[in-house]
């Protein structure tokens, strides 16, 4: 894999993390907090993942230790769904 191969993966990124964050800023609460099942049912949940992945990534190649607390505060809104994802 090339340098310009990477460029093209994280600029693919970017354009559609864009797309997804367009999207989901039409919605009201109701709808982002909507449980539409999977395993993130939550819209809000799929973007704390995806930010949370990407950070962790972003980590890797940095080769530093992933700081998430403030995903682990996104999720607190969450608790009873991971507890039942759990058993």
């Amino acid at each position: 894999m090339t340098k310009d191969d990477i460029q093209l993966l994280f600029e693919f990124d970017r354009w559609a993390n864009n797309m997804v964050l367009q999207a989901a800023s039409t919605l009201n609460a109701e709808e982002f907090t909507r449980d539409l099942g999977g395993s993130f049912p939550f819209v809000r949940d799929t973007l704390v993942h995806i930010v949370g992945v990407e950070r962790g990534w972003l980590n890797v190649l940095e080769g530093t230790v992933p700081q998430l607390t403030f995903v682990k505060d996104y999720w607190h809104a969450t608790t009873p769904y991971l507890i039942r994802m759990r058993y």
